[in-house]
């Protein structure tokens, strides 16, 4: 079904009235504490285990104010922590990067009771740093997407061929990470940047503390349209790349996809076994168009940068396995984002609030 077409029910059918009284000791939600639940499931049924929350998600009990300053905080902390890691500094940017997106997504989620200039101010200092460590990143992921290719198609090209694109590829970035992590000023600019955005988080005002533009109100109305913006321009993002397929296009579409699981990670305590499937295919959606734009950015590259692939026959045949496996990947993505995207802005939105106002009664 096209998402373009897609219509919200004009209206909802009436409830039949309860054919009894309804017991005044229900609770709304669940059974009255004293109903032994246990005796009413089927024999030989077990409950699935428990699920540890995760650290950046709300925890039950929990000011959504306090919450979320403390997963950004965490998500700095992560950041700071990945870039000053030089054990395994490949491995290190990527966390930094992944902290860097879940602080953005969590600013989005609250954006309207941050108020529009906090909101901006922290939105281009996390923007900024990532595009900092960017190429460090990028070099990277296009050695791995040049194996998977390779893991794959290996008798396309010849051994040397395959070997040459690689070696270039790894010099290209040693080069990218030596400019970055292995220069003492850029690499002490950021971290000192991400301190100080540190501090400017762990400062935010819980509700209780002051009566503020930053504070944080602990109601769904603090998230719902932060929720509203991201899944409303992810969903204008997926009808925008299904008509282009352009590159472009599809990493805009990446990118909200990303914002959402984040905050629906964030919010998993709220339904955690249906919040966590949800954020599960937000996530595998994400890796889908992730590892698309990886090939599209090698083929960019080797389109820009030819002598990589001095063999114009062997670049013909690496742009067809690319085309290929990018169309493969579109259709994928495209089809679980049906899905994920089915429903209207608000119609996600108000399903979610009813979710929060059931969670806190």
């Amino acid at each position: 079904m096209s998402l373009r077409s897609y219509a919200a029910p004009t209206s909802i059918p009436a409830r039949s009235p309860d054919p009894e009284p309804r017991d005044p000791r229900r609770r709304r939600g669940g059974y009255a504490p004293d109903v032994d639940v246990s005796a009413l499931a089927p024999a030989g049924f077990s409950p699935a285990p428990l699920v540890p929350p995760r650290d950046d998600a709300l925890l039950d009990g929990e000011q959504l104010g306090p919450g979320i300053r403390r997963i950004c905080v965490d998500a700095l902390d992560a950041a700071v922590a990945g870039l000053t890691d030089h054990s395994a500094p490949d491995a290190g940017v990527h966390v930094a990067r992944k902290s860097l997106k879940r602080a953005r997504a969590m600013i989005r989620l609250v954006r309207d009771p941050l108020g529009h200039w906090t909101y901006r101010q922290e939105n281009v200092v996390l923007r900024d740093t990532a595009r900092v460590v960017a190429p460090v990143r990028d070099g990277a992921v296009l050695i791995e997407t040049l194996d998977g290719l390779r893991e794959r198609y290996g008798q396309a090209l010849a051994e040397g061929l395959w070997d040459d694109l690689g070696a270039a590829l790894t010099s290209r970035h040693q080069r990218a990470r030596a400019q970055v992590l292995d220069d003492r000023d850029t690499l002490l600019s950021l971290v000192t940047t991400l301190r100080t955005a540190r501090r400017r988080f762990a400062a935010w005002p819980a509700e209780a503390e002051a009566a503020d533009h930053r504070s944080i109100p602990d109601r769904y109305g603090s998230i719902a349209r932060g929720i509203h913006r991201v899944y409303a321009r992810g969903r204008r993002a997926m009808a925008i790349a299904a008509d282009t397929r352009t590159e472009e296009d599809l990493h805009q579409w990446r990118k909200r996809v990303k914002y959402l699981r984040h905050q629906m990670e964030a919010l998993e305590p709220v339904w955690p076994e249906l919040l966590r499937a949800t954020s599960t295919e937000l996530d595998r959606l994400g890796e889908i168009l992730g590892v698309e734009h990886d090939l599209a950015v090698l083929d960019e590259t080797v389109r820009s940068e030819p002598r990589l692939c001095p063999d114009q026959a062997a670049r013909r045949v690496l742009y067809a396995l690319i085309a290929h496996d990018r169309t493969v990947l579109q259709r994928a993505a495209l089809g679980l984002g049906e899905r994920l995207y089915a429903e209207p802005p608000q119609v996600f939105v108000g399903r979610l609030g009813a979710y929060w106002e059931a969670w806190r009664p």
